[in-house]
């Protein structure tokens, strides 16, 4: 077997400077799929210096990327529950990077269930998924996870999603999910087969009878 050989990186090497770590830090992130870069920490700073309702609620809006495509009714019911899971992290003395990954799974997870009303999509299925995100932002085991909560921070969560989002799964369902409904059409509106004509009785039952009767004893 001939030995292996790799080719020597040449210099110039490539420089590292330090101000750039958190942005080469964000991209592996996003691309491993976790939810610390998903959301603009800057607007969601920018947030703590926000103390009026209103503009809150605009400002969550546009970091969240609301859908404009969704009713007055149901993007106000959107604004209210990242506004109420706002306030939660912001009385935890969650940082913005805590909340805009708060804010980011629990984005994921309501719209998951929003986009289908299949009977597998069951809240269990959207329970599940909210404890495996929560852990894998709960631990320091790159690339797999990263310790964004510690355990107290996730059991709270928890407990607040319970009872402010899954308490009312159902109605949430039926507000943002589209209806399933089954059409029949007949593919040739007017080739019916016409029922036949039934069938006379005598054809089911023998004109004749033959028994056998037991011959006397002498």
């Amino acid at each position: 077997m001939g030995r292996m050989t790799y080719n020597a990186l040449q210099p110039p090497f490539p420089e590292h400077k330090p101000e750039d770590q958190p942005a080469r830090q964000a991209a592996v992130e996003n691309e491993l799929k976790f939810h610390t870069a998903r959301l603009d920490v800057a607007a969601i700073q920018n947030l703590y210096d926000v103390h009026d309702t209103t503009e809150m609620r605009e400002e969550l809006r546009a970091a969240l990327n609301v859908s404009e495509a969704l009713d007055a009714q149901q993007r106000e019911i959107v604004q209210d529950y990242y506004f109420h899971l706002y306030a939660f992290a912001k009385a935890k003395g969650f940082d913005a990077k805590k909340a805009g990954t708060l804010l980011s799974i629990c984005r994921e997870i309501f719209d998951a269930d929003a986009a289908t009303n299949a009977p597998s999509e069951s809240m269990e299925k959207s329970f599940e998924r909210l404890e495996a995100q929560l852990l894998r932002h709960a631990e320091f085991r790159p690339p797999k996870a990263l310790d964004i909560f510690d355990e107290g921070d996730v059991q709270e969560i928890i407990e607040w999603m319970l009872h402010n989002y899954f308490r009312h799964y159902k109605l949430y369902k039926a507000i943002f999910t589209k209806r399933r409904s089954d059409v029949f059409s007949q593919a040739a509106p007017f080739a019916v087969e016409a029922p036949r004509d039934p069938l006379p009785l005598s054809s089911f039952l023998p004109l004749r009878v033959e028994v056998d009767m037991p011959e006397d004893a002498p």
